[in-house]
């Protein structure tokens, strides 16, 4: 008998949800089962088509109790999951393995659409794979963490020229003036850069402004850019995934779920060293 975990893709924003899907996709895996999705609150496009639906699982008949159990459909609780914090739930969530999540993530399947955008921009920037791929997330991430500052990026990039021996750099961001003073600094560096220009981007840098773009907020006040949102969204994490080195910070989920991926990637080549540098928003507020 097929089993089945459902999960739900909650009001949220849209990292946080595809790094969502990878959590049920884990646990799926863990305990015999497979994963079906819900929504409740989620409203950006969805990228991934799947081989189970609730017309397969049925309603769940209980809560995943972390066991073997004999339910058909059983209902993981992420609220309950988040906030219980006993010895073996932090364990359990501490325990990530970037080949593993890479792993879960791959096996869903994009939707054309999606797959096309992604592939599309590959064709556009065939040098992505040899590129070291930053990610400098700006805007309303402010609310949450004080901003990772350039010089971490640009010395990150040292770092990674030397391991990689990369000189190229692909630079995503939602902030085009911070694009601006990423390729002034790093050209300045010796490093050859580049962006995409047809991409839109809603944030902007300045810490201090209240209107500094909110893009859980834009995409529900604003129907029509949810599906370009996270058209965006997943070219930005597949198409760094691809790259020779990523840099990204630690506390950003887009550029956090392609190191997962890349790392994935590199286990399927062989390869048993880190591809990737997480960079960590300084402690108080610069």
């Amino acid at each position: 008998m097929q089993k089945y975990l459902v999960g739900t893709l909650d009001v949220g924003a849209f990292g946080a949800m595809v790094d969502r899907r990878t959590v049920i996709g884990n646990l799926a895996k863990k305990f015999g089962r497979v994963p079906v999705f819900a929504y409740n609150g989620y409203h950006y496009g969805e990228p991934y088509d799947y081989d189970y639906t609730l017309e397969d699982s049925g309603q769940p008949t209980a809560y995943l109790s972390y066991t073997e159990q004999e339910d058909k459909t059983v209902f993981f609780d992420f609220n309950y999951y988040w906030n219980t914090n006993t010895e073996e739930f932090i364990k359990l969530k501490k325990k990530r393995n970037w080949v593993q999540d890479g792993e879960t993530l791959s096996s869903y399947k994009l939707k054309p659409e999606y797959q096309e955008v992604v592939s599309k921009t590959m064709e556009r920037f065939p040098q992505i794979p040899e590129s070291i791929a930053i990610h400098i997330r700006r805007g309303d991430k402010i609310v949450e963490a004080p901003y990772i500052p350039m010089q971490e990026y640009l010395d990150a990039c040292l770092d990674a020229r030397e391991k990689c021996g990369s000189n190229l750099v692909y630079i995503n961001s939602d902030c085009n003036e911070v694009i601006d003073e990423a390729i002034n600094k790093l050209e300045k560096l010796d490093f050859k850069c580049f962006f995409d220009e047809e991409e839109k981007r809603f944030g902007f840098g300045d810490p201090n402004d209240p209107n500094n773009n909110s893009n859980w907020e834009m995409t529900k006040s604003n129907p029509e850019t949810r599906e370009q949102e996270a058209l965006t969204g997943i070219k930005i994490i597949y198409t760094i995934a691809k790259s020779k080195y990523i840099v990204a910070g630690d506390n950003v989920q887009l550029g956090k779920i392609a190191t997962k991926l890349n790392s994935y990637y590199r286990h399927l080549e062989g390869k048993v060293d880190n591809g990737y540098t997480l960079l960590y928003p300084p402690v108080e507020k610069v």
